[in-house]
């Protein structure tokens, strides 16, 4: 652990078989991790549909969500277990870069300390294909991978395009479902309405999943807020099995809100 109160454990690449294995039969005792409340994976899209002023204002709008008095009340209403965070960013089959190393947050001065180091994270992957699949991978190997044991375990993942790359998505989402995690999205608008339907029925599930979506990335900060709002209050035990209540493709697509609620 280091002064700053990160974690710099560079995270392992485990082969799909053995976190098959792990999803299967459920998560092995972790001897020795401390326990925390929320296990949060900030997974941020930078593939080529990002560019980087896109870039810019999704690590801008996610640091003054932590900033913000609301998220800072609502980490610090967690308690002693606190919530363990890391930041993904991911494009293609093999782009992905743990550039936030595991931390735990108490309190909103701890959320803003967070902040603080998210405006000073540069783009560490910059361009590619969209892997969404391989994203969820990624983010999973971080959660076993982390010094940290959660009661909640959520990926939040965040992109603006379909899976065009890289292992499928809904194999990677049904696993995680099998482990107890729970994957939520943030869909961005600005390339195209439909993509709600995509993550809906491919990206999201386990308990209480949901998905939110931002008009445009001028909108991603509003939006993330909310999002992280839900995901550190008391849980939702929402029905999101695969398949269920997916309903059909939208003909002109969901209604863009900054942050409204679309599914689960």
């Amino acid at each position: 652990m280091h002064a700053d109160g990160t974690n710099r454990r560079r995270p392992n690449r485990l082969l799909v078989g053995s976190l098959a294995v792990l999803a299967v039969f459920g998560w092995l005792s972790r001897a020795g991790a401390q326990i925390v409340e929320v296990e949060l994976v900030l997974a941020v899209d930078s593939s080529s549909s990002i560019d980087r002023n896109e870039f810019d204002q999704q690590m801008k709008g996610l640091a003054e969500a932590f900033r913000s008095p609301l998220v800072g009340a609502a980490v610090a209403a967690l308690g002693e277990g606190g919530v363990a965070v890391t930041l993904i960013q991911w494009a293609g089959r093999s782009q992905q870069h743990e550039s936030a190393p595991w931390r735990v947050l108490h309190s909103a001065k701890d959320a803003k300390t967070f902040a603080d180091y998210l405006d000073a994270t540069p783009r560490y992957v910059d361009g590619g294909s969209t892997a969404i699949g391989e994203a969820l991978r990624a983010s999973f190997a971080s959660l076993l991978n982390s010094p940290y044991r959660g009661e909640r375990l959520v990926i939040d993942i965040s992109g603006d395009g379909v899976n065009n790359e890289g292992a499928d998505p809904r194999g990677w989402r049904d696993r995680l479902i099998q482990a107890g995690v729970t994957v939520n999205a943030l869909v961005i608008l600005n390339e195209d309405p439909n993509l709600p339907y995509f993550y809906r029925t491919e990206v999201i599930g386990g308990p209480g999943a949901f998905l939110m979506t931002a008009v445009d990335y001028r909108s991603y900060g509003a939006a993330i807020e909310q999002k992280l709002l839900q995901e550190l209050g008391p849980p939702q035990f929402v029905d999101h099995t695969p398949g269920k209540g997916a309903g059909k493709r939208p003909e002109g697509g969901d209604s863009p809100s900054p942050h409204g609620r679309t599914g689960g």
